[in-house]
């Protein structure tokens, strides 16, 4: 036996192991190219599967044909003389390619099964989703600058020399726990909201574009911590919009195999986790998870 073929039947095997999975049977055992016994002699068997049903115990032997070409029907009646010696026993073929017109209708007859189980080919997707991808495209606004006027005669009149001194020197702003309380309209924004408010009246800005935009005040005050209350008449920010480098997402759905029923007609895909899917409903009789 070629390695090539040994190959295939090993892959048979672990479809055949996801396939079980996927329809919640008690597997009892899958195993590769062992002899198992019949009624009058022993015969060496590409695929063997036990599994458990209802408390009742299942076998099926399974063929593998790695063949160039289409199965023949002779290779159906090997299999139909291998499991009339194993009483119970369920048979089935498996090739890569397809089956002669008599391969299927001798197997319809008898009950054997007729799986093609490979690797997919790009016709066997058709119009089914194989894979997403996109492209994120970050962008972050880069705040340069802030600068606000008071209303020097308001803040002369109503605060000490010392509050006064103190809004004229460095400010460090938080953005959280600096408010504006507008008295025209009764709201209170921090400083947070008000930059974003000022950025949505200046209008979408191109990338790298130096922008900037003001906000005039007629009865408004700014409160921070560590500052007394002033009258504020405006606020203005400076900045840029700065574009990251692209991140891209690909999200493939191919499969690992497919199984099409050469019978039935039915088709599945197992991606390389073991999910199937297809084509359940029909095959497994549950619906498509």
């Amino acid at each position: 036996m070629s390695s090539e073929s040994v190959k295939y039947e090993r892959f048979v095997r672990d479809v055949v192991e996801a396939l079980l999975r996927a329809q919640g049977l008690e597997t009892v055992k899958v195993e590769h190219d062992i002899p198992v016994q019949g009624i009058s002699r022993s015969h060496q068997v590409d695929v063997y599967w036990e599994y458990r049903l209802g408390g009742v115990l299942h076998r099926v032997v399974i063929n593998c044909k790695r063949y160039g070409g289409t199965v023949e029907v002779t290779d159906v009646l090997t299999m139909k003389g291998v499991i009339d010696d194993m009483p119970g026993a369920r048979g089935v073929v498996v090739t890569t390619v397809g089956y002669q017109k008599g391969a299927v209708d001798y197997a319809t007859t008898h009950g054997i099964g007729l799986k093609i189980i490979r690797e997919p080919l790009n016709e066997d997707y058709g119009d089914r989703l194989r894979a997403i991808h996109f492209v994120l495209q970050p962008r972050h606004y880069d705040v340069l600058g802030m600068d606000f006027e008071l209303d020097r005669p308001w803040v002369a009149a109503n605060l000490s020399p010392e509050d006064e001194a103190k809004w004229k020197g460095r400010i460090e702003f938080s953005g959280p726990l600096t408010k504006i309380e507008n008295m025209l309209d009764g709201t209170e924004l921090d400083l947070n909201r008000v930059w974003n408010a000022i950025r949505e009246e200046r209008g979408a800005t191109a990338v790298d574009e130096l922008a900037s935009h003001s906000r005039l005040f007629e009865d408004a005050y700014i409160s921070t911590p560590g500052y007394a209350r002033a009258k504020l008449r405006s606020i203005q920010f400076r900045w840029v919009l700065r574009r990251a480098p692209d991140v891209e997402f690909r999200v493939a759905f191919d499969a690992a195999a497919i199984v099409r029923d050469a019978i039935a007609g039915t088709l599945l895909f197992v991606d390389p986790n073991g999910v199937v899917s297809g084509d359940v409903e029909q095959e497994f009789g549950r619906p498509r998870s």
